[in-house]
């Protein structure tokens, strides 16, 4: 059973007469106080007497409504006064919960043709090419020697092997494998050689057998030198970064996850 309720049009009146009378005295309230929710002091003081000063018209510090610029959110005093409690906030958490993987880069010492010795590092890797339009002709010294002729070679960390290494058909090293990749670059002789992978304590000495008609250049990472005559590449485990990776994206995920790319 539904009852039909009728309220007096006597009744309904008076409320919403008070709502009216209520909320037309608040005006002057807000309008006393633009910044109600902050406490009083001399940042809030210094707020509200700037914008009066650009708003107010004949004010030598008056500024056209068409020339203001107004910036919310992460301005630093809209939101709050001190943004970047809110910004560790949440980087903290990831922080702690972040999965840490230490990388050691690679030392190049290089002796060049006007006798100085250029040392760099690199955590991705260290590259030899030919610096002319002869084709690199350096030879392989230590423990397995041999002449390589192409455009150059490739010594990779576990880190730089899905970079420069990989396009140049060198293999993808897997973090904690302890292996470097000395991949070579357009190979000439041997005609199939495919590169290597060394131990990470190995250290590759490059000789160039012909450096006046086939000058090398040398990158590490950022660093390249030009003219260069021989040089040494070996892991430095004295320094290092430690990278920081959301456990669900791991560097060592991406690197497995890169051999199976389509």
């Amino acid at each position: 059973m539904m009852t039909n309720l009728k309220t007096p049009l006597r009744h309904v009146l008076p409320v919403l007469i008070a709502a009216v009378l209520i909320g037309w005295a608040a005006v002057p309230a807000l309008a006393a106080d633009p910044l109600g929710s902050w406490r009083d002091g001399p940042n809030k003081r210094l707020i509200i007497a700037f914008v009066e000063k650009v708003t107010t018209p004949g004010s030598p510090s008056f500024v056209a409504p068409e020339d203001r610029v107004a910036t919310f959110d992460m301005d630093g005093t809209v939101l709050l006064e001190k943004p970047a409690y809110s910004l560790f906030s949440f980087a903290i958490p990831l922080i702690k919960a972040a999965q840490a993987v230490r990388l050691s880069p690679l030392a190049m010492e290089a002796s060049m043709e006007d006798g100085r010795v250029e040392c760099g590092i690199a955590f991705n890797e260290v590259a030899v090419t030919r610096h002319s339009g002869q084709s690199a002709h350096p030879c392989r010294r230590r423990r397995a020697s041999g002449q390589v002729r192409g455009r150059g070679l490739i010594v990779s960390t576990a880190a730089g092997s899905t970079a420069y290494n990989l396009s140049a058909h060198g293999p993808i090293i897997p973090l904690g494998s302890n292996l470097l990749a000395l991949t070579p670059v357009s190979p000439f002789r041997p005609r199939r050689w495919k590169g290597a992978l060394l131990p990470h304590a190995a250290t590759v000495t490059l000789e160039n057998l012909d450096p006046g008609k086939r000058p090398l250049a040398a990158t590490a990472d950022f660093m390249e030198v030009f003219g260069v005559i021989s040089m040494a590449i070996s892991e430095d485990s004295t320094t290092g970064a430690t990278l920081l990776f959301d456990p669900d994206r791991s560097l060592e995920e991406r690197v497995i996850a890169e051999q199976f790319a389509m």
